[in-house]
């Protein structure tokens, strides 16, 4: 049988050519374009500036983050960020002073070189800030008038901890930090003198 089979020398396989690989592209936020200033976000850096015993990597980190977004004048107003900046510049530690400066400076060119240059501003809506205004109400009054920008924080952070929405577990933790606050001295003490951090308050009662 082998004489009618004929046999044909194989082709030389052909060596794959790789392909080139696509680069991922990273989708960009809105908080993370050029010229858009989300107001809510400078009102947390003011409010962890403001916060006694914060410790310097929170501070120098949020430094940092501010300048790389200068507001509008308008949002300095309704904020006061500019006046926390300031104050900052002459604080006892070299590098905290010297990070506030780079920001008070880089705002204050800024605003001589392009006054009129417009700026995109994001707002929480009126019903969210009602909410929100809300509970850091009957927080400062669960504190008593114990610390100063304390109640605020923790709103503050516990926002941030939620994504920013005023959702059904935002509700929940907010009215158990109430309710944790005034009935349990020993959290409140140690959360007032700055034994119990913001962030660990707010985990504490986010399991509950």
């Amino acid at each position: 049988m082998d004489k009618f089979i004929r046999k044909t020398p194989r082709e030389p396989r052909s060596e794959k050519i790789p392909r080139p690989k696509k680069k991922s592209l990273k989708q960009s936020t809105i908080e993370s374009l050029q010229g858009v200033v989300v107001v809510e976000d400078v009102f947390y850096s003011k409010s962890v500036l403001e916060l006694e015993d914060q410790s310097k990597e929170k501070i120098l980190e949020t430094m940092s983050n501010l300048e790389e977004k200068i507001p509008s004048r308008q949002v300095m107003v309704d904020t006061q960020i500019g006046h926390t900046i300031n104050k900052m510049r002459k604080h006892e530690d070299k590098d905290i002073a010297l990070a506030a400066k780079k920001v008070y400076f880089k705002w204050k060119t800024f605003f001589k070189e392009k006054r009129d240059k417009p700026k995109i501003e994001v707002r929480s809506d009126l019903k969210t800030e009602k909410m929100r205004e809300a509970g850091r109400k009957f927080i400062k009054e669960a504190l008593g008038k114990h610390h100063k920008g304390l109640a605020e924080n923790i709103e503050v952070e516990t926002f941030q901890c939620y994504k920013r929405l005023i959702s059904a577990e935002y509700k929940k933790t907010i009215r158990k930090i109430i309710f944790t606050l005034r009935h349990q001295e020993e959290v409140k003490r140690k959360t007032v003198a700055g034994e119990m951090k913001v962030n660990d308050l707010i985990k504490l009662c986010s399991k509950a």
